[in-house]
């Protein structure tokens, strides 16, 4: 991986400092921002804010870099620089490439969060957020993370272990905030402006939900050209904080949409968008199956319905693509979600399953799929919905329908996932060309054949496997379990 040369000391400059806000009065700081009364203030109550007040002569910036180092890390191969400013405290940049005399560097501005970034707090998502962005930088080849000392959103982590308590008696995170005396949001950008310029970087997309972190940054003269978004993850302790976030704080949150977390949904997104970089790759497919090679039966979307993770997972796929053609039995299970609404919906659907109330119909650019004359009255009631209906020719070999996907795909702009079970997903790969597969293989036997061609009554009920094992054997991946009868309910 490319590393930045070192951007080596700056000379030594004398300061003097005009204003403090320690109740020792005015005191002087020598080379390098060291005491010259040989009083340390880093026991003292100084914010970061407050030493942003503070004036300096002479040198460039108030924060200087001291020393920096190689810094190899789960995520990925950093250079750690260590800046300190007038009040003694160090703060952080993780590098990744060469950023320096660049323009749009991925940025991350991160505040010290002790309890989340350390112990693993599940109170918040600042952690999660941290490594998240860790990430996301390795992946795009360059990029920073800039971490500065102020815990607690700017009041401490004494207080912050107040605010917690206050919390746990049914005040929020803003009102526990100012009940302590202080306001909801009390951090400053200066220093991270400050080590932009120092680092050379011209503008910044920066990883935030929070469009207040990116208007003080441009009020500081930081040029944020774009925001890229973080992926909220949520378990049941910070739930409540994060609709705060949302709600009060204006953080770009989607409630409806929040999930819990689970980093088996975050590495599959990470594989797709990375891939996708690499090799250009535009059309995705998504593959369910049982361990049989077979689609599910009669009970199969009970099963699904009760598979939160596996739900989670495809919402988020859906969500990375501009067009998704989706089988309409992907519709059944409980809890479906509709994709953004820039994504365009196509349902291949040859026996007009659709129900006319399905939410599905609120898209705002939907097709729908279907074998010539298949129930013409629900049709109709179809385009009167604005559905856009495209007939196709009754086959049982596919060639009407790969010929269709194959004029769709060349139509479609941008990228495509095509979502569904054995016919869909594989005339993905018979007629259209597909870069990227993503299979589900769920734990049951069918021996159904599929529904296309077979009547729906004819389909036998799945036998679930249980204590299932999964291993990696060479090139295969080898599922083990034993068959017992499914303790899904019936269809």
């Amino acid at each position: 991986m490319t590393e930045p040369e070192p951007l080596g000391a700056n000379n030594n400059t004398e300061y003097e400092l005009v204003r403090s806000h320690t109740s020792r009065g005015k005191e002087m700081v020598g080379k390098k921002g060291e005491m010259t009364k040989g009083t340390s203030l880093q026991g003292s109550a100084v914010t970061l804010s407050d030493w942003n007040e503070v004036r300096i002569k002479g040198g460039r910036h108030d924060t200087e870099l001291e020393v920096d180092a190689r810094l190899p890390t789960e995520e990925g191969l950093f250079r750690m620089y260590l800046f300190r400013d007038l009040a003694g405290l160090e703060h952080i940049a993780l590098v990744h490439g060469d950023i320096k005399g660049k323009e749009r560097v991925l940025t991350r501005v991160h505040s010290e969060c002790m309890t989340g970034d350390l112990f693993g707090s599940l109170r918040c998502d600042c952690g999660p957020q941290l490594r998240y962005s860790m990430r996301l930088i390795v992946d795009a080849g360059m990029g920073l993370v800039i971490y500065l000392r102020q815990e607690g959103r700017g009041i401490g982590l004494a207080k912050k272990l107040r605010a917690y308590n206050l919390q746990d008696e049914g005040l929020d995170t803003v009102d526990a905030n100012i009940h302590l005396g202080h306001k909801p949001e009390e951090r400053d950008y200066t220093v991270a402006k400050e080590i932009l310029e120092e680092l050379g970087v011209s503008s910044i997309d920066l990883v935030t939900n929070n469009p207040d972190k990116a208007k003080k940054l441009s009020d500081l003269d930081v040029l944020v050209e774009a925001i890229v978004p973080i992926e909220p993850k949520v378990n049941p302790e910070n739930l409540d904080y994060l609709r705060t976030k949302a709600l009060r704080m204006k953080h770009e949150l989607d409630l409806e949409r929040i999930h819990h977390y689970r980093p088996e949904i975050e590495e599959t997104v990470r594989y797709l968008m990375k891939k996708r970089s690499e090799n250009g790759s535009r059309v995705t497919v998504l593959h369910l199956q049982g361990l049989d090679g077979s689609f599910p039966g009669m009970n199969w979307k009970d099963m699904l319905g009760a598979d939160e993770p596996l739900k989670n997972l495809i919402e988020a796929i859906r969500d990375r693509h501009d067009t998704v053609i989706v089988d309409a039995r992907m519709l059944e299970f409980p809890g479906f979600v509709l994709p953004r609404d820039e994504t365009r919906m196509i349902i291949y659907d040859p026996k007009l399953w659709l129900p006319l109330d399905h939410p599905v119909l609120s898209s705002k650019d939907l097709g729908v799929i279907t074998v010539n004359g298949a129930q013409k009255e629900k049709m109709s009631k179809l385009k009167e919905l604005g559905a856009k209906i495209i007939e196709m020719e009754a086959s049982c070999s596919g060639m009407e329908a790969g010929s269709l996907l194959m004029d769709l795909l060349g139509e479609s702009k941008g990228t495509i996932l095509l979502e569904g079970p054995n016919r869909l997903s594989s005339l993905a790969f018979t007629r259209s060309g597909a870069d990227l597969i993503i299979t589900a293989v769920l734990p049951f036997v069918s021996g159904s054949r599929d529904r296309d061609c077979v009547e729906f009554e004819s389909v036998t009920d799945n036998n679930l496997v249980e204590e299932t094992r999964v291993r990696n054997m060479g090139e295969a991946v080898l599922h083990m379990g034993v068959v017992g009868g499914s303790r899904y309910p019936k269809g």
